[in-house]
């Protein structure tokens, strides 16, 4: 006859040891977790959000034909930022429907800078804002608008740091 080994005593940490194992961790992320918003918050980090990318009214609009080739309408704006200064141009042309429309362009963009089109048809009072199209390149397009009578166009954009004492966001003139 084979004698077995005598049982070990289960005790509640033996029996518990995963519950244990848990609760530790989930209490130091909490620690380490609320330790790294406090920091952050007291050296001045912020949390960037993007802005939504196109408003729905202009979903449907389409873009500028052959790479966004027109001719400039207003003189340009240059927001500023660090380390350069895109130029925003509001541009006339032909749209990829075939008719004449207006858009907003920037170029010498970096990435993060974005660029939208406002379009009024009571002089401005008040408008409607297609974009901000976020730029990925050194240049890009918002989508374009048939122009029309009564119609007001400006084009604007944005660097997501401007400058000391710079403005990092510009319209032309409608």
């Amino acid at each position: 006859m084979t004698d077995s080994p005598p049982a070990r005593p289960t005790t509640w940490r033996h029996r518990h040891h995963r519950l244990l194992l848990a609760t530790a961790f989930l209490a130091t992320a909490l620690v380490f977790g609320t330790g790294g918003v406090l920091i952050g918050r007291q050296f001045g980090v912020h949390v960037i959000t993007l802005k939504p990318t196109e408003d729905a009214v202009c979903r449907d609009w389409p873009w500028p034909a052959n790479d966004g080739d027109g001719q400039a309408v207003r003189p340009a704006v240059h927001p500023q930022a660090p380390d350069h200064s895109p130029t925003i141009e509001l541009i006339a042309g032909k749209a990829t429907d075939g008719k004449f429309a207006t858009w907003a362009r920037i170029t010498n963009a970096a990435f993060g800078d974005r660029v939208w089109l406002d379009v009024s048809t009571d002089s401005a009072r008040s408008w409607t804002q297609c974009g901000p199209f976020p730029v990925t390149t050194s240049t890009g397009t918002s989508r374009a608008h048939e122009t029309g009578p009564n119609m007001l166009f400006r084009a604007c954009g944005d660097v997501p740091t401007p400058a000391p004492n710079a403005r990092g966001e510009m319209c032309t003139n409608w």
